[in-house]
């Protein structure tokens, strides 16, 4: 992937506190068994609250990205110009870039159909998620979100919320602790008070 701008990193004179609230990119890399399908795995942030908004462009690689962003999974087939994206608000875009030919294996079907296209994943793998998982890859992802979350807790339980919130992709902390309280059954907060008393 080849960035083409605009810089969005913060100015050299930028307080500390808006510094924090700029473009993050983050990589990782895929478990042994995943390697040969997925090349790697990447998040990126923002928080342009109180600023306007803009529209960062990229030079993607020909490979396709399952992505998720506020809850919604899309899978973005090769794009055969610039990919953009609009940064209005806080939010975050949790991505699997999946190595050339490395798709295929899970769909079973000519990957061209998805190119130049973002099509919802319940699209792509509904049914096959279905036989083979019992859920939408949506729902896993979100699982794997809150799963993530409650770790960070248990490691960090003096974690800022709101920071963790636009870590996992969370477009706001609101959101956020709702989607925790409606699947762990208690506010993060919670969580980390009885989690301290065990």
């Amino acid at each position: 992937m080849l960035f083409l701008g605009p810089d969005s990193r913060p100015p050299a004179e930028a307080p500390d506190r808006d510094r924090q609230r700029w473009l993050g990119h983050v990589k990782a890399a895929p478990t042994p068994a995943l390697a040969r399908y997925v090349d790697y795995y990447w998040i990126s942030r923002w928080d342009r609250r109180g600023q306007p908004g803009l529209v960062a462009s990229a030079l993607l690689d020909p490979c396709v990205h399952l992505q998720v962003q506020d809850g919604r999974a899309h899978v973005v087939g090769v794009v055969r110009g610039t990919f953009q994206v609009p940064l209005k608000g806080a939010s975050a875009i949790v991505g699997v870039r999946f190595r050339p030919g490395g798709f295929y294996p899970f769909v079973r079907q000519r990957v061209a159909r998805w190119t130049h296209a973002s099509t919802p994943a319940e699209e792509v793998f509904g049914e096959a998620s279905g036989v083979y998982v019992g859920v939408s890859p949506a729902w896993v992802i979100r699982r794997y979100r809150l799963l993530a979350a409650a770790r960070r807790l248990i490691e960090s339980p003096a974690t800022d919320m709101s920071t963790l919130a636009h870590e996992m992709g969370y477009s706001d902390q609101a959101h956020f602790i709702r989607a925790f309280r409606d699947t762990i059954g208690m506010t993060p907060g919670a969580y980390v008070k009885e989690r301290g008393r065990g």
